[in-house]
C-alpha cells in the first residue's frame, strides 16, 4: 500500500478513509500519529507564484481590436500571445504570431 502513495500529495485524511473502507479502524490522529514516527510527511503543493505585476505607472498599449477578430483583408492584422515552459534546461519563452486573414501562424 506504501508504494501507492510516494507518487502522490495523500495527507492523513486520505489514508485514514482508504483504512476505514479497509475494515481497518483507524482515525486521522493515528494515522497523523503514525506518519510522524515512520517520519512520512505529505508533499507540500508549491503556491501559485504571481508574475503579472498589474499596478505600475508604465503606459498601456491600446486595444486596437476590441476582441473583433475578423478581418478583410490580409496582412492588415495580426495577432501574438507569449507563454513560458519549464524544461530541464529552464524556462523556454514561446511567442506566436498570427495573421488573422488566412489564421496561419506567421511567427
Amino acid at each position: 500500500m506504501y508504494a501507492k502513495y510516494q507518487k502522490k500529495n495523500t495527507t492523513k485524511t486520505d489514508i485514514s478513509q482508504e483504512l476505514t473502507a479497509a475494515g481497518i479502524r483507524c482515525g486521522q490522529t493515528k494515522v497523523s500519529t503514525l506518519m510522524r514516527l515512520a517520519n512520512v510527511t505529505a508533499k507540500q503543493k508549491k503556491r501559485l507564484k504571481v508574475t503579472t505585476q498589474s499596478k505600475h505607472n508604465f503606459p498601456v498599449a491600446p486595444n486596437l481590436l476590441k476582441r473583433n477578430f475578423i478581418t478583410t483583408e490580409p496582412d492588415k492584422v495580426y495577432c501574438s500571445d507569449i507563454t513560458y515552459i519549464w524544461t530541464a534546461e529552464g524556462w523556454l519563452y514561446l511567442t506566436v504570431i498570427i495573421e488573422l486573414f488566412f489564421r496561419k501562424i506567421v511567427g
